[in-house]
């Protein structure tokens, strides 16, 4: 079952392939960050990767969401597989408002956030926020952070069909892979799957240290 928060991996140089710690965050905001996150104790030339689901907050049938990243050094954001924000630059943690980027989404669904920053001396932190229709920039809470993996996406459209079609997968969160399960239980998916009208497909997506989708 997945947890309030996003995970969030901690590595001990800016390039995304030293060794690294991890956590479930509640949120991110963070002024600096605890020194037992990290695998030693450099505190310089460091980097950090928070991944999971947001929750699209309002009611109807879509809203206009701002999403901010403030950090020091740069961050950027990606949701539903869209770059809506990108600071990647060397700067103290900015005030309101800060670098941010906005994306259109329905209410209630899940939606997968990858958020990255690096911190390339002196200071450092992280502060993700959001503003929408009727609520002014505010952190993200944890309510509405889910740490997990994204459900897999299919590419056939909704209809009705008289013959035999290819359906593919894909997972947009990083490092993700995807499991299929035709009746004789889950195992890896390796691409186009030929299914029909009696067909019935399970899939997830599984990543290292991550809860299943």
């Amino acid at each position: 079952e997945a947890q309030n928060g996003l995970r969030g991996e901690y590595y001990q140089n800016p390039g995304w392939n030293s060794p690294y710690r991890a956590f479930n965050n509640a949120t991110v905001n963070y002024t600096s960050f605890p020194t037992a996150n990290f695998p030693d104790t450099n505190s310089d030339d460091l980097s950090v990767r928070w991944l999971g689901s947001v929750v699209a907050p309002g009611t109807g049938a879509s809203i206009v969401v701002t999403f901010y990243f403030r950090t020091d050094d740069g961050g950027r954001v990606w949701v539903n597989g869209q770059l809506v924000v990108d600071q990647w630059v060397y700067q103290g943690i900015p005030g309101q408002p800060g670098p941010s980027g906005t994306i259109t989404l329905v209410p209630g669904r899940k939606y997968d956030i990858v958020c990255e920053m690096f911190e390339g001396g002196g200071g450092e932190g992280a502060i993700l926020e959001w503003s929408y229709t009727g609520q002014t920039q505010i952190l993200i809470p944890n309510g509405s952070l889910r740490a997990q993996v994204s459900t897999p996406q299919f590419n056939i459209a909704s209809g009705a069909y008289t013959d035999t079609q290819l359906l593919t997968l894909r997972c947009p969160t990083a490092g993700s892979a995807i499991e299929v399960n035709t009746g004789a239980g889950y195992v890896a998916y390796t691409g186009p799957i030929s299914v029909n009208a009696t067909s019935t497909i399970l899939a997830r997506a599984t990543r290292p240290g991550v809860p299943t989708s």
